[in-house]
């Protein structure tokens, strides 16, 4: 299976609940397995690439960063941020990219959540 290259694009934002810590949590799993997982962040999903603030109101969604902070002991390669700068405080490697420079045909599949 370490043929496999999935690209994931997260677009929701910590208020999606749920729905986000699961996908998160899925694409470590598959990364567990052997599958080269790509991470791209979209729209809302960018803000997951910075520290929690002091004040947030939305702590209570921790979890998915610190699924996001994990990223690198599972030798991901650096995330993708489409179409918008890279926030300056990332919690992961990452580096821009343009959504139309990306051959989707180099990957088995594409998630979007």
């Amino acid at each position: 299976m370490s043929d496999s290259r999935v690209l994931v694009i997260l677009t929701q934002g910590a208020l999606a609940g749920q729905i986000l810590n699961e996908a998160v949590a899925a694409l470590l799993v598959w990364a567990t397995y052997g599958i080269t997982v790509q991470v791209a962040f979209s729209h809302d999903a960018i803000a997951l690439l910075s520290p929690a603030s002091q004040g947030s109101k939305i702590n209570h969604f921790k979890s998915v960063r610190s699924f996001i902070g994990s990223f690198e002991f599972y030798d991901l390669p650096p995330a993708w941020v489409l179409d918008a700068p890279v926030p300056v405080d990332t919690i992961v490697e990452a580096q821009t990219k343009c959504m139309e420079n990306i051959n989707l045909q180099d990957f088995k599949a594409v998630i979007r959540w």
